[in-house]
């Protein structure tokens, strides 16, 4: 038989709260797993977020460094091609230069008044020099007389053979850097030649790299806009402090002109920095423009949007947790429903709520086996709901007495006071040897469920025998049948006298219950309780209803309905008749009473 070995089916019935919180944790596991994933999915996504918010920045500042040098070149070039129109212009059309000539003194007065205010009319020129090779004359727009015509000992000198030389090795190149006055001074040079192809004359425009740098200078501004020509030196310059200088970058070329790239950026050293550098060319005047941004302002762009995105993903965890708190408790109520409606009892060896729940299944399934077992002991009806598939015949029914009050066996079923039942195989009988504490009767072999009534009947009565005798506790009945102890209406009548024990006092008591309780008509018990006691089995239960009356007066200051609802009448006028037919004086004369013998003594 399944569940035959004893198990602790009622263990101390009590609702402990404090246990019930303290094992919770499949609710904590579900809050970790609900945190954990949404803090691990929150983090992946923030992550995410600021590689493309990195992404997206350096793009933008790509995109802003671009738009910013295409107005600086379009400018730049817009003023470039103006300032050479105007010069070509003059150079080849003016009449004071082309009718110019050392040799006639108005002449050079001429030349070099124009060419001073022309110098002076234009914010971008410093000074412009006009060379006739032929006739060895300079004439100098910044000069008292003009005229130069000791060149041995000018500081132009210099720069004028700078300017030979480099226009001889590259004639197209119109900008160029002199140097005077320990200065880069960025220079504009117009040449024309004679019919057999000789260099005649030269117009030196010496250009403000002051002014030209100002034009890109924005305030405020965290980026820096230079111009470098093919040799390498800065002719313009926003921060105005690399003027005249080579470019303080650590590309790899050998002529500016080459720097090719996939993009229109790169990221490299500027001056010993870490920076994105925009580029655009001007071939047709061999010039690079730059846009230089230091990284670490995009750098710190990238840290701002980076700690919104921590904030917010501090944010999102919070949430997340609430929610993942909220959910927790949704998907747990039903658990914790559970737990409180099937646990009143400790499970101190339940590792969650699930092992607690497992174990509270258990017990119930093995309370409703009692149930059902003792449904099967105690009535000789067999209800079609009860489930009989847990027993295994054949078996023996054992009926345990204890006369110790609250003791308990556990695992068997409590029957009554201190009466409890169990069923065994006959190769567990062995296990009854280790119960001391009780007398013990073992019923003959029980072979099917209409069977077990009177095989519970026997086991009794065999307890009952051996409650009589003092060095035997277990007890066959196969050994007392025909004891002159046992009889049919003896076992009978205990068994009355248990039930009227037990449930006598409660006011759903009825007569009928008594009868199938005991397995036999009402009819037949009443002539045999008659012939045992002598009197009327009604007589007898009112008899004892009004002994427990006057105990309850006599003990408790209940009043006269809280007794007559306590031994079993619903109606108290009913009860008030009945006490005062049998004590011969009312409920509160027989409580006076009482008073007045406790205040004598």
């Amino acid at each position: 038989m399944v569940g035959m070995h004893a198990h602790p089916l009622l263990k101390n019935i009590r609702y402990n709260e404090t246990m019930i919180q303290r094992q919770r944790r499949v609710q904590k596991n579900m809050i970790i797993a609900f945190g954990l994933s949404g803090i691990i999915l929150t983090g992946i996504l923030s992550v995410l977020t600021s590689h493309l918010m990195a992404r997206f920045l350096v793009d933008q500042s790509v995109e802003n460094a671009t738009q910013s040098l295409n107005v600086a070149t379009q400018g730049t070039q817009t003023l470039l091609d103006d300032l050479i129109s105007e010069y070509v212009f003059l150079f080849n059309e003016q009449a004071v230069i082309q009718q110019f000539t050392i040799a006639d003194s108005t002449s050079v007065s001429n030349l070099t008044t124009f060419l001073s205010q022309t110098a002076l009319a234009d914010p971008l020129v410093d000074a412009i020099l006009y060379y006739n090779l032929s006739e060895g004359s300079v004439v100098y727009s910044n000069n008292a007389s003009g005229l130069l015509t000791n060149l041995a000992e000018n500081e132009l000198t210099v720069s004028l053979n700078q300017t030979l030389s480099s226009f001889q090795l590259n004639p197209t190149r119109l900008f160029h850097h002199q140097k005077i006055n320990q200065a880069y001074v960025l220079a504009l040079t117009l040449a024309s030649y004679d019919d057999v192809g000789v260099l005649d004359r030269l117009m030196i425009i010496h250009l403000n790299d002051d002014v030209l740098s100002s034009l890109f200078t924005a305030p405020n501004s965290n980026y820096e806009i230079l111009i470098i020509n093919e040799d390498n030196v800065v002719i313009a310059d926003s921060a105005q402090q690399w003027l005249g200088q080579s470019f303080p970058s650590s590309l790899s070329y050998s002529n500016p002109l080459e720097i090719d790239a996939k993009s229109k950026f790169v990221l490299n050293q500027f001056d010993n920095s870490q920076s994105l550098m925009v580029y655009s060319k001007m071939k047709n005047y061999n010039l690079i423009f730059f846009h230089v941004t230091p990284y670490e302002v995009i750098q710190s762009t990238i840290i701002s949007a980076n700690r919104i995105i921590i904030a917010l993903f501090m944010v999102f965890v919070l949430i997340n947790l609430i929610v993942s708190y909220v959910l927790s408790q949704r998907f747990y109520a039903p658990i914790q429903s559970m737990v409180h409606q099937f646990v009143k009892q400790d499970y101190h060896d339940a590792k969650d709520e699930f092992e607690l729940i497992e174990s509270a299944f258990v017990d119930l399934n093995l309370t409703q086996q009692s149930t059902q077992l003792k449904s099967l002991f105690s009535s000789s009806l067999i209800e079609p709901h009860i489930d009989v598939s847990f027993i295994t015949f054949p078996l023996r029914v054992v009926v345990a007495l204890i006369s110790q009050q609250n003791k308990v066996i556990n695992g068997w079923i409590k029957m009554s006071e201190g009466v409890f039942a169990y069923v065994f195989r006959d190769q567990d009988l062995n296990q009854l040897e280790k119960i001391q504490s009780a007398k013990l009767g073992v019923s003959d072999l029980c072979l099917s469920i209409e069977g077990l009534r009177a095989s519970y009947r026997s086991a009794l009565a065999a307890a009952q025998y051996a409650d009589t005798l003092d060095k035997q506790n277990i007890v066959y009945y196969s050994d007392i049948y025909q004891s002159e102890y046992l009889t049919s209406k003896t076992i009978l009548m205990n068994e009355v006298m248990n039930y009227l024990s037990n449930h006598g006092y409660s006011s759903s008591f009825t007569f009928e219950a008594l009868a199938d309780a005991c397995g036999f008509s009402l009819g037949y018990i009443r002539q045999v309780f008659k012939e045992t006691h002598g009197n009327a089995m009604n007589e007898y239960l009112i008899s004892m209803r009004i002994n427990k009356a006057k105990e309850l007066i006599e003990t408790t200051s209940m009043s006269g309905k809280e007794i007559s609802e306590a031994v079993g009448y619903n109606e108290p006028r009913y009860f008030y008749t009945q006490f005062k037919q049998r004590v011969n004086m009312t409920v509160e004369s027989y409580r006076t009473l009482i008073k007045e013998k406790h205040n004598e003594d």
